[in-house]
């Protein structure tokens, strides 16, 4: 069995599941899965404090903009070695190993999250220690915009850039480790097997960007209703001076909801039939059809005894 690090992450988007989150991490039901309830004390917060659905909440709270519904709110990761690794060679507990473990998975963790990271915590009481921790998604913008972005700093390049840094980071200390098994090894896949897999990937990559237009959208529609806001406001208090009197309440409220409604309606008008928009459009079909047509085979073809053409990855 290979003698490796773990890393894993788990989207979290209702902060209903961060309290579920935080009560396995913290030991809060009366029983957990696999742990030892005698050794629960010997489980030791690294970060945070022991509610983590008020912790995520503060840090959501220094959003520009309260999260989109289906928004990922924090990311759910786990820290761990091989089970072998924390043994010596008799097959005893190696305290020393653990030590490394625990500082250096701390380290890397405030090295690569910094405040992001609102939580850590050492598992001591199951068969295999490790470090569940969370992550708030947290990116702030040039123009100083905080928003939650996931999607950017938690995508599959980011996730192997994580997977191959802390490897590497224990492996300063741990010589014996060896690189994780992430990743797809497309061994002994036929020619037709490798094409359709590419169509699978240009149709998903055309889904990703007909979303991506849908978001710049909401995005571009948001961000010009707030800097609309403020001229509707001073059309209502410039009409209740002329007026003289103000305009009741419920009356106020309608009028500014039709005004609102009428300016999206606009907007959205605007956006289908600008020219910036059909641009954008027409470089996305563009790009997704380019990606079908100009996708290479990577690895020489061979044929195997039976005379069948192979794709080998060589890894």
């Amino acid at each position: 069995m290979a003698k490796t690090t773990i890393l894993r992450f788990e989207k979290v988007k209702h902060i209903a599941n961060v309290r579920q989150a935080g009560a396995h991490q913290h030991r809060h039901h009366l029983e957990t899965p696999n742990a030892d309830p005698a050794l629960k004390s010997k489980n030791v917060t690294l970060v945070g404090d022991s509610n983590l659905g008020k912790t995520v909440q503060d840090k959501l709270s220094e959003l520009t903009k309260p999260p989109r519904k289906n928004a990922v709110l924090c990311m759910d990761g786990l820290l761990q070695l091989s089970p072998e690794l924390y043994r010596d060679k008799d097959g005893n507990p190696d305290n020393d190993r653990l030590g490394v473990f625990v500082d250096n998975s701390e380290a890397w963790l405030r090295e690569q999250f910094g405040d992001n990271l609102v939580s850590a915590v050492l598992h001591l009481d199951e068969e295999t220690p490790h470090i569940h921790f969370t992550v708030v998604p947290l990116d702030t913008k040039p123009d100083g915009r905080k928003v939650l972005n996931a999607r950017d700093m938690f995508d599959k390049f980011e996730l192997s850039k994580f997977q191959r840094s802390y490897n590497a980071n224990m492996k300063k200390d741990i010589p014996e480790l060896e690189p994780p098994k992430h990743g797809s090894k497309a061994k002994h896949t036929t020619v037709k097997q490798f094409y359709g897999q590419i169509d699978a990937m240009s149709d998903a990559f055309e889904v990703e960007l007909a979303e991506m237009r849908k978001e710049l959208y909401r995005d571009a529609k948001s961000t010009i209703l707030d800097k609309l806001q403020p001229h509707i406001e001073k059309l209502f208090v410039d009409f209740e001076e002329k007026l003289g009197n103000p305009i009741p309440h419920d009356m106020r409220e309608e009028l500014m909801s039709q005004y609102k409604n009428n300016a999206e309606g606009v907007l959205g008008f605007a956006f289908e039939d600008s020219k910036t928009a059909e641009a954008l459009e027409k470089r996305m079909a563009e790009k997704a059809k380019e990606l079908k047509d100009n996708a290479k085979m990577p690895f020489k073809p061979k044929r195997d005894k039976n005379g069948t053409l192979i794709i080998e990855s060589g890894e």
